[in-house]
């Protein structure tokens, strides 16, 4: 597998089996969930690497319109299963990269929310992802995003575990880990308000090991909601 592109039109396939009824993936898609549900009447959302559709489907709950975006058919075929008819009318997937020639296709397009959960991560040039994100979004249109921890202590562990033990394929797909001080500096460089942070992502027997550290320092993932000034 070339790329990230190419990884999850083959993980589309399998995705039921692998992901669909374990436990870490029931509590993300909860979290995703009380975020989501916290905006209400929104006009046009944007679902930036939609995936295999859980978060398009409730983005759909609470906007008029969502444009769902990912460079995988496979994934975009997933998630017109996951989204069902009800709620079809609402939604306008593309299959395309996110890159420069993406953002132009939405030029005329202004957002009130724009969601990427686990994008960004396989993303060369993120920090342009989020700048181009500020100029597609309304005043005062929010932007929430996850990425890969760098001051988890997981991170590290696993780290270490990769060279005992070889890194998996989707790890060497990542290019993008940040502290929380990255995200803010990025984001604040660019011109958004930072609105909140939440730490998500549980590792069962690391989380009871480590149960003293604090957020920061145990969970993998680092979200961030920010809005334009």
């Amino acid at each position: 597998m070339n790329n990230a592109i190419d990884y999850h039109e083959h993980e589309a396939h399998t995705f039921k089996s692998k992901y669909l009824d374990k436990e870490s993936f029931r509590s993300r898609l909860i979290f995703w969930q009380k975020i989501i549900n916290s905006f209400k009447d929104l006009e046009v959302s944007l679902d930036l690497g939609c995936g295999p559709g859980w978060m398009t489907k409730e983005l759909a709950k609470v906007s008029d319109k969502v444009v769902a975006v990912d460079g995988s058919k496979g994934m975009i075929d997933l998630a017109k299963v996951t989204v069902g008819l009800e709620l079809m009318d609402k939604i306008d997937f593309k299959k395309l990269e996110i890159n420069e020639k993406f953002w132009l296709s939405l030029k005329d397009v202004k957002f009130d929310l724009i969601l990427s959960s686990s994008v960004l991560e396989y993303i060369d040039g993120a920090e342009e992802v989020l700048s181009s994100a500020y100029s597609s979004l309304k005043p005062n249109g929010h932007l929430v995003f996850s990425i890969p921890n760098r001051d988890s202590w997981f991170r590290l562990l696993e780290s270490s575990a990769f060279k005992l033990f070889g890194i998996p394929a989707y790890r060497k797909l990542i290019l993008n880990s940040w502290t929380k001080n990255d995200c803010f500096n990025i984001l604040e460089s660019i011109g958004y308000t930072i609105k909140e942070v939440y730490f998500q992502g549980t590792v069962p027997f690391y989380s009871t090991m480590f149960f003293w550290l604090n957020e920061n320092r145990r969970c993998p993932f680092i979200v961030i909601m920010a809005s334009k000034n």
